[in-house]
């Protein structure tokens, strides 16, 4: 299949992944917040936050290395197979024993077992990975979206079960402890007709991949700090019973991000990667991408700032009411984050995980400082002070990162972007409007009326200033693979 034909079907089986295990992450978000309370969902919001960082060190960074590397040998896969491996235990043995600092830390005896719990799951993945990014390198797209469709699933029937036992947060962790053991022997299962590691380790094949993964474990590493400080620092300084707001607030407005963009990302990186020295080529790409992302996230974001009350008082109850304007402000934060995202891709494509690190690192100068400035005025100040310090980078991200990569001026870059938002916004105003206008009290008859609205007219006005995505759109409701 041609490259067109190749990202249509992946983002087909994608999406399919995608939409499905955020949905049904979504309904246990749902179900257990009416059998956790607002403390147990922080302790978790901190539990993920200190594994999700050792995670990042999991692969010593050279997954990117081998969807980069166009060449790479059975040799320096069987290396690599084995020093991901490695590392896995030993990330297990040091988020082991550094457990009770952490604990200390946040005055919570409770998280020493959970951290040591959901640990294991350093070295149960250490098996599958990188049979997880052959499959995406090799666009097996199907076999990617089956395995985490069955995780997913698999995950949510024993978080549900075990919440209505009374495990409280240990429903979740044993939960996350078995979807990734199926994803691991999924990931095996299918990984192992395109690469069988061999008993053989040569540092030397893997040096120049180790350089290339050292810059994008730290590129990780600093970026995940950033985007996770505001939680780490609402936890230590306002409670875990106010981070539990915040973080349903988070995880509310993270969703569509979570489903949309690695619907795309995850298809165009290996793309951008195979035409990575054709500079026009990859401008056009990766615009394109831009435009997608936006299309889509703009619209779905002003419905949800719409609609936020009825959503979380809805699916909640009162007493998560002050979530809502937190669910609003960070919808607008996750609106500029979903078309930054893609940045990531480009800058792996092209083989300058440095200069992701590089930059990264600048922001982590920046960043802690306003979020603790933003808390000064409670957690509604940190979420303000996310979206003022996206804002404030519009432009940094385009010279800094956008331009050096692909060459993209500065008015295609805004004028996809503008473009997009500006459509959005008509068809989230002429849906609040008539909403207005025929007195619409109903929350369900909102979704509705809101919904159609804008989705004709986005659609219209898509026909006329945003022909590209309309004509992706129909290809994607009508492709077939051969």
């Amino acid at each position: 299949m041609s490259l067109r034909d190749v990202a249509i079907s992946g983002v087909k089986w994608t999406s399919i992944s995608a939409v499905f295990n955020s949905v049904i992450k979504l309904v246990q978000f749902v179900i257990l917040a009416h059998y956790l309370s607002p403390s147990d969902f922080g302790l978790m919001a901190l539990l993920n936050t200190v594994i999700g960082f050792m995670a990042l060190f999991k692969d010593f960074g050279v997954s990117a290395a081998i969807i980069h590397r166009q060449d790479i040998t059975e040799v320096q896969l069987s290396s690599l197979y084995w020093l991901n491996l490695i590392v896995s235990v030993f990330l297990y043995f040091i988020v082991y024993f550094m457990a009770p600092f952490v604990a200390k830390f946040y005055e919570s005896t409770e998280l020493l077992g959970f951290i040591r719990l959901l640990a294991v799951t350093f070295i149960i993945s250490g098996f599958g990975n990188q049979f997880a990014i052959l499959l995406q390198k090799e666009f097996k797209f199907v076999q990617i979206s089956i395995t985490d469709v069955i995780s997913a699933a698999v995950g949510f029937c024993i978080a549900i079960y075990l919440a209505v036992k009374g495990f409280g947060v240990y429903s979740l962790v044993y939960a996350s402890i078995i979807s990734t053991l199926i994803s691991a022997l999924f990931h095996v299962y299918w990984g192992r007709h395109l690469h069988q590691p061999r008993f053989v380790f040569r540092q030397r094949e893997i040096s120049p991949m180790i350089s290339f993964g050292l810059f994008q474990m730290g590129e990780r590493t600093v970026n995940y700090l950033n985007a996770q400080f505001d939680v780490l620092l609402i936890g230590k300084i306002l409670g875990t019973e106010v981070l539990g707001v915040y973080s349903v607030a988070k995880n509310l407005s993270s969703k569509p991000y979570q489903i949309i963009n690695p619907i795309v990302n995850e298809v165009s990186f290996p793309i951008m990667a195979k035409v990575q020295d054709d500079e026009g080529r990859l401008r056009r790409i990766y615009l394109k991408v831009i435009s997608y992302l936006t299309s889509v996230n703009f619209p779905v974001y002003i419905l949800i700032i719409l609609l936020a009350d009825g959503l979380v008082l809805t699916f909640f109850g009162k007493e998560w009411s002050g979530a809502v304007v937190l669910l609003q402000i960070l919808s607008v934060y996750r609106m500029i984050t979903s078309f930054g995202n893609p940045i990531g891709g480009l800058l792996l494509a092209r083989g300058r995980a440095d200069l992701g690190f590089y930059w990264n690192l600048a922001l982590f100068m920046v960043i802690p400082t306003i979020i603790y400035f933003g808390s000064h005025f409670g957690v509604v100040g940190v979420a303000l002070s996310l979206v003022g310090l996206q804002l404030v980078l519009f432009y940094p991200d385009w010279r800094f990162l956008v331009k050096p990569l692909c060459n993209a001026s500065f008015k295609e870059y805004s004028g996809v972007i503008l473009t997009s938002f500006l459509i959005a916004l008509l068809g989230g105003g002429v849906g609040f409007l008539l909403g207005s206008i025929l007195g619409i009290d109903s929350f369900y008859a909102k979704v509705v009326v809101y919904g159609i609205t804008m989705l004709i007219v986005v659609w219209r006005l898509g026909v006329r200033y945003n022909q590209d995505f309309v004509d992706v759109m129909l290809d994607y409701m009508s492709y077939k693979k051969e």
